[in-house]
């Protein structure tokens, strides 16, 4: 087996393991030519095009063509509340440019109900809609004979929910028909693994704290054979324009405001790394309570922890069907001290 294989691209830091050095450059080579073509904030991806030529076909690749295909298809499964053709929302409350590059909103000391706010003067629970149940409105029409693709009017297209998990388990099932036996895509913390760890026979994956560094996890999961687990959370990805409260990247697709449950942090566990981000994205919108009926109402599969903004976490009763052996806090301390 190769060595380790790190780098960074889509805003994240990747690591390849357990796999020929060869097979590793090759995710690396899809997850960079990935990036190309599906950054909003590049004004030369096929994505940024499609949101310039609104109402116009557009011919794109068959790698952004199958993304959106998937992209659309997931939006109707979770009922909407997956929805990456909310550009113009993000745009709206400052996400207007890569991350890095906005102003990090100051960690409180400790976060609860009252600190986790939205970009709103209407109380949170007036933001708890009903889940919109089909027909949707379809934001996007797609011509298979043509390749091409057409925006809705007021459609704008932001993968970033989907797209570093999309994109891993496409080099994952690709290695794995090419006969790869073993190996492990970490995508930013979202991985998908399959086969044994070359050493130990079983993966070891932890889900981190909220608002601790990585060495600080509230689970340790033991994996065999293909699985994938994705964590989404309102914490890290907060940022603050000159004079506005802070705000997060989990938009509610109800308000196109960021999210305002009760939690902090959703891990899903299941088989397919897209459709794990794709549900804890619905999790966090919905809260804990609302969040696990609908989960179980629509992939009773999926297994998940969660991570509430009093400190408690929950597990799912099927963590067994995916993990080897596994260990899950019961409380976290969600005391902070960075500044």
């Amino acid at each position: 087996m190769g060595n380790p294989l790190a780098f960074r691209a889509m805003n994240t830091d990747f690591l390849i393991a357990g796999m020929p050095a060869g097979a590793a450059e090759e995710v690396k080579t899809m997850v960079e030519l990935a990036e190309t073509r599906f950054s909003r904030f590049s004004p030369t991806s096929e994505i940024s095009r499609l949101n310039q030529t609104a109402l116009a076909w557009t011919a794109v690749t068959s790698l952004t063509y199958d993304l959106l295909v998937d992209a659309a298809e997931a939006y109707h499964a979770t009922g909407g509340l997956f929805n990456p053709f909310l550009a113009e929302a993000m745009r709206t409350i400052g996400y207007d440019q890569s991350f890095e590059a906005l102003t990090p909103a100051k960690a409180a000391q400790r976060l609860n109900e009252k600190q986790i706010i939205v970009t709103t003067d209407a109380p949170c629970e007036a933001h708890q809609a009903t889940i919109r149940e089909a027909p949707l409105p379809e934001p996007l029409e797609f011509d298979f004979a043509m390749q091409s693709i057409k925006l809705a009017a007021g459609a704008a297209i932001d993968v970033g929910g989907i797209a570093k998990g999309w994109i891993a388990q496409r080099a994952a099932n690709r290695l794995i028909a090419s006969g790869i036996k073993q190996g492990l895509i970490d995508a930013g913390g979202d991985v998908v693994l399959w086969g044994g760890e070359p050493t130990q026979g079983s993966w070891g994956v932890g889900v981190g704290h909220p608002l601790l560094a990585d060495d600080h996890d509230i689970a340790d999961l033991w994996l065999t054979g293909l699985t994938a687990i994705a964590t989404s959370s309102i914490v890290k990805r907060r940022w603050q324009r000159s004079g506005e409260i802070p705000a997060h990247h989990i938009l509610d697709p109800r308000t196109g405001s960021p999210s305002c449950s009760d939690l902090l942090q959703a891990t899903v566990i299941g088989r397919d790394l897209a459709v794990a981000e794709q549900y804890t994205k619905g999790l966090i919108i919905l809260g804990s309570a609302a969040g696990i009926r609908w989960l179980a109402e629509r992939r009773p599969d999926l297994a998940y922890i969660l991570v509430r903004n009093d400190g408690a976490i929950f597990h799912s009763d099927n963590l067994n069907a995916y993990t080897k052996d596994w260990r899950v806090d019961a409380h976290v301390e969600l005391a902070c001290d960075n500044p």
